[in-house]
């Protein structure tokens, strides 16, 4: 099962997708770790508690920016689930989501969240909404987990430490599949590229000047 999921990922999750991703959750940890350190009107010890509410909100945006540039069709109407809505992007056979895990490796409750977006599928939608089927049924749940090197608010601990694609067991009992992302990423083939002619150019002779005399 987990080379037939290592399949669909490589054939249907843009490799642009995850680059684009990876890198943006990096920049995000930093970004918002110094945004809620330079906030001066909170409380020592509430600034966890913002960061991770704060980080889920930017990495939701950074994943969906990353599923545009990548040319995958995502949703900004959020999924409702566990107290926090979800940004949602497809490709092939995978719907993906992305969320913070106390420790790579631990489900957040993936089978309830199936619950929810089979709910969300059987909402009646209006003819023009969301015309590209965004919650039509995939093959395949892809959740992007990701947490931090450590747990202290301090400027090593709060950086990016660990970004897995995990899917669940069909039956949702555990990870089917898991693979750090950078790792993942190294198994894309090599983009081909269009060979360079190695020929030298021909060089065009101008005709020689006829002499005074010759016809």
């Amino acid at each position: 099962m987990r080379d037939q999921i290592l399949k669909n990922v490589l054939d249907s999750v843009p490799r642009a997708f995850l680059e684009g991703f990876a890198k943006r959750a990096q920049d995000a940890y930093v970004g918002v770790y110094e945004e809620v350190k330079a906030d001066t009107r909170v409380l020592g010890p509430q600034r966890l508690f913002k960061l991770k509410s704060v980080r889920q909100h930017r990495l939701d945006f950074e994943m969906m920016e990353a599923a545009q540039a990548a040319g995958m069709v995502g949703t900004e109407r959020p999924l409702p689930y566990n107290d926090w809505c979800h940004a949602y992007a497809v490709s092939g056979t995978f719907g993906l989501t992305q969320s913070y895990v106390p420790a790579i490796g631990e489900k957040p409750q993936s089978a309830k969240f199936r619950d929810a977006l089979a709910s969300a599928a059987n909402v009646p939608r209006m003819p023009l909404d969301d015309d590209e089927e965004i919650y039509k049924p995939r093959t395949y749940y892809g959740l992007l987990a990701h947490n931090p090197v450590g747990k202290r608010f301090t400027d090593e601990h709060q950086k990016l430490g660990s970004l897995n694609l995990c899917v669940p067991y069909p039956e949702m009992s555990g990870w089917a599949f898991e693979m750090n992302v950078w790792e993942l990423i190294g198994l894309y083939p090599a983009e081909q590229r269009k060979p360079t002619s190695q020929r030298a150019p021909i060089l065009k002779r101008r005709p020689a000047k006829k002499k005074e005399g010759e016809k």
